[in-house]
């Protein structure tokens, strides 16, 4: 049986708390506006249904069959569809912030009747200064990979220097692929010559991660405005066109703000989050300038000062509890517990000089 924490317990026990608050009003995407067709329509004639059950079942789905002849005047002959991730029910699209913390998770599932040519489906994130940076999976290779813009390259094919991502185990069509991309904030920026942290991507695929990625673009992360899309592109095979049968499925979405203290963005502020700060205790980095130092675990210092230490316990406590807890059989500490943890790690304490 879980047991829950109150955060007066953790203030009694550690006396150091202070409840944070986020600069921006936290969000949950519940829908999402459908841009089918677009940049690519090379079988105008094709049957498309799409699907959008986000805010009931957490689903959506691009389901497309029975391509017809193609137009000879298309510049590629594939057919793309887009569907923008929406916070009020599919009316517009969510314009993602700089600032703001995010996460967004899903079951991905590509299936095809002919693997080759390619078929693609994933997500793009999106906007006219940064352009667009994509997250795909493949059907004739199995590549899952990131790629474009400001986002770190990725590839569960390609040994970039540190080897494959994500297990090195190629994507099965028609199998579920569980699928996490996690946005942190930086602050200060290149672009104003006051970067003092750089904002950050972490991809989760199939529960191994491709590690906390700094990004370095000018803007330091996102633009103002920002758009989030699942997406699907399908170039047919012109033998098999009347037959040609192609789904992409995303399941189980989940999307919103991280809550504060939620390190791992589990969507829960508990022991895990408490054991990345005591993990990385009284470790600072400088992550720019020539010779840069980081922090061993970048999750560490939500407090964004390139230090971890009383700041961001306080975060973490001050917020313990918060979002949906662990599933069944996870352990929540006793407030007792707690007290004797939060005794030991004050023992431990060393301010900043």
């Amino acid at each position: 049986m879980i047991q829950r924490v109150s955060t007066v317990s953790l203030v009694a026990a550690l006396g150091v708390i202070s409840v944070s608050s986020s600069a921006h009003a936290a969000f949950t995407i519940n829908g999402a506006v459908p841009l089918l067709r677009t940049p690519f329509n090379a079988f105008p004639d094709s049957v498309l249904t799409f699907t959008d059950n986000i805010g009931t079942t957490g689903e959506l789905i691009f389901d497309e069959h029975t391509y017809g002849n193609p137009d000879l005047g298309a510049a590629f002959f594939a057919n793309r569809h887009n569907a923008w991730l929406s916070s009020d029910g599919g009316a517009t699209a969510h314009s993602f912030m700089n600032q703001e913390d995010f996460s967004v998770s899903f079951d991905i599932n590509l299936s095809a009747t002919n693997l080759t040519p390619r078929k693609e489906a994933g997500f793009v994130i999106s906007h006219p200064v940064t352009g667009t940076g994509q997250f795909i999976v493949t059907s004739d290779n199995g590549e899952i990979a990131t790629f474009s813009s400001f986002f770190p390259f990725t590839s569960n094919l390609v040994n970039d220097g540190d080897g494959p991502e994500y297990g090195g185990t190629p994507y099965t069509p028609g199998t579920n692929a569980s699928v996490q991309v996690i946005y942190r904030h930086g602050v200060g920026s290149t672009q104003n010559n006051d970067l003092v942290k750089p904002a950050s991507l972490e991809f989760i695929v199939n529960g191994i991660s491709s590690g906390v990625r700094y990004l370095g673009n000018l803007e330091n992360g996102l633009v103002d405005g920002t758009q989030f899309a699942f997406y699907v592109q399908s170039q047919p095979d012109s033998v098999n066109l009347a037959t040609e049968h192609n789904t992409a499925t995303f399941s189980n979405v989940q999307g919103g703000s991280i809550i504060d203290g939620d390190l791992n963005a589990d969507g829960f502020v508990g022991i895990s989050d408490l054991n990345i700060v005591l993990g990385t205790w009284n470790e600072s980095q400088n992550p720019i300038g020539d010779n840069p130092t980081f922090l061993s675990d970048l999750r560490a210092d939500p407090s964004n000062d390139n230090f971890v230490g009383i700041e961001d316990l306080n975060i973490v406590l001050g917020n313990w509890n918060a979002g949906t807890p662990p599933a069944s059989g996870s352990v929540v500490p006793e407030p007792a517990s707690l007290a004797i943890l939060g005794a030991g790690a004050l023992g431990l304490l060393r301010r900043k000089a």
